[in-house]
């Protein structure tokens, strides 16, 4: 059995042997997909220096509190050809070109117009609503960094700078065998004597697709190696990037996952962790697809994709880790020495508290938690007010 983070450098090992694809697509179909290169501005934003508001663009150096005016500049217009003299003014919209010249834009409420002067009911200042240009983007200037997630806002961003496609990593293809004979194939009736429902397969599916990551299910499996041998083998000719498993990775006599996965060729690089939920997690590869195998408690496959699979992704789209947040325990917990526990918490205004119900079967202290609490090995009691890391769920 090794460590976390003994485990977690041998997993960064092999992502980094396994780079995407890239493709590029329409930025109309880029949320939640990852940028594949840096993204350098090409033009200024605003291209020109435009009003930020209706009313008189004027040459604040002019002083005075009155101008001539006998044109309109509106949104859309070209720039006026000629440059704006000693004393006059121009009517503009917002967004409307500046006139050569104009430095100040005065609010239409804050004048008072006479036939065709001005007068400025208000003591402007310098350089008033002029959105100058470049002062949103400027030219030559990286704003998206590689493996941004996009999100509405970078993609708001994109439209407005002209750029209709964008190069993103292609999504990673995920498959999942659920194994385990007393897994109900159905939803929809009563539970026969000994049964229980999936409840793995829906939410490694929805984690999957959070990450951002195509998500295949190859159905359950039951307890028979070799219908079990038969699909791996299927799915390794597919060559997806990640192979998940639940259940059978145990001590048992019927856990025959590791054994089967050996036959196939499955590279291994750790089975057992010292952790709490998950211990038993197995983890390989075979040529460009990584494989894990999940017990199949609930929280331990919750916890398999947090602190592994989504490691494992973050590493193969070149995403920095996720930050790490401590605050401080609002009760004492006890817990197994030598292991880390992933533990259900809720965090608080004043901190975090680790919550009943710790054991990996147990889905409903779920519902009232926001976080995990990472409890280190090295310790049994972590006291309140102590310090610990917490991540969302």
């Amino acid at each position: 059995m090794i460590t976390y983070k003994e485990a977690i450098n041998k997993l960064w090992t092999v992502a980094e042997m396994c780079p995407p694809k890239i493709g590029k697509i329409s930025i109309l179909d880029s949320l939640n997909r990852i940028i594949a290169n840096s993204v350098t501005v090409n033009s200024n934003l605003p291209s020109f220096d435009n009003s930020g508001l209706d009313g008189f663009a004027f040459r604040y150096k002019d002083g005075g509190s009155s101008r001539f005016f006998n044109s309109v500049n509106k949104a859309g217009d070209e720039p006026l050809e000629k440059p704006l003299a000693r004393g006059e003014a121009v009517q503009i919209m917002t967004g409307a070109p500046l006139p050569q010249g104009a430095d100040s834009v005065i609010a239409i409420e804050d004048t008072r117009v006479d036939g065709n002067t001005v007068h400025f009911q208000k003591i402007p200042v310098s350089g008033q609503a002029v959105r100058k240009k470049g002062t949103d983007f400027t030219q030559g200037k990286n704003y998206l960094t590689k493996a941004t997630r996009l999100e509405p806002k970078h993609i708001m961003a994109l439209a407005a700078l002209g750029i209709d496609k964008i190069n993103v990593f292609e999504k990673l293809k995920v498959s999942l065998i659920s194994t385990g004979s007393e897994i109900a194939l159905t939803t929809n009736s009563d539970l026969q004597s000994g049964k229980i429902y999936n409840s793995t397969m829906p939410l490694l599916k929805l984690l999957a697709e959070r990450d951002g990551v195509d998500f295949t299910y190859s159905g359950n499996i039951g307890d028979d190696p070799g219908a079990f041998q038969k699909v791996v083998e299927k799915i390794l000719l597919e060559e997806p990037q990640l192979l998940l498993t639940t259940g059978a990775v145990s001590m048992g006599t019927e856990d025959y996952v590791p054994k089967v996965f050996d036959k196939v060729g499955i590279k291994k690089l750790f089975h057992r962790v010292a952790i709490k939920p998950g211990k038993p997690v197995w983890c390989g590869y075979k040529g460009k697809t990584f494989v894990i195998g999940l017990p199949g408690n609930p929280l331990s496959s919750y916890i398999g994709w947090k602190f592994f699979v989504n490691p494992y992704i973050r590493k193969v789209y070149f995403m920095p880790d996720v930050s790490k947040r401590e605050v401080s325990l609002l009760n004492e917990v006890k817990k197994p020495e030598h292991l880390r526990c992933f533990y259900k918490a809720n965090l608080e205004e004043n901190g975090v508290r680790v919550l009943e119900g710790q054991e990996s079967y147990k889905i409903s202290p779920l519902l009232n938690s926001n976080c995990f609490a990472v409890l280190p090995e090295g310790k049994s009691v972590f006291k309140k007010s102590e310090r610990v890391e917490v991540y969302d769920l």
